[in-house]
């Protein structure tokens, strides 16, 4: 697995523990960074997603619409 480091990181590595410990007691640094790193992949890939809906509207701003649409794009094509 490749090595990630803070730099790789801008989510906090404090909320995401504070969202784990609603699961498990204890979570190492590494897991919180990969943990971190993964869904901050996935924040920015609906960004562009939904900059390109909001595009096609002939909007430049992304608006709170656009996400669910991507939304409910990504449910539909995710099996249950």
């Amino acid at each position: 697995m490749d090595e990630l480091d803070g730099d790789d990181v801008k989510l906090s590595k404090r909320q995401v523990r504070n969202i784990s410990h609603e699961v498990v007691d204890r979570i190492s640094d590494e897991a919180l960074l990969r943990i971190a790193f993964q869904e901050q992949r996935r924040i920015k890939k609906k960004v562009e997603l939904a900059k390109q809906v909001a595009e096609r509207e002939g909007r430049k701003t992304v608006r709170e619409e656009d996400l669910m649409v991507v939304d409910n794009i990504l449910d539909t094509e995710l099996p249950p």
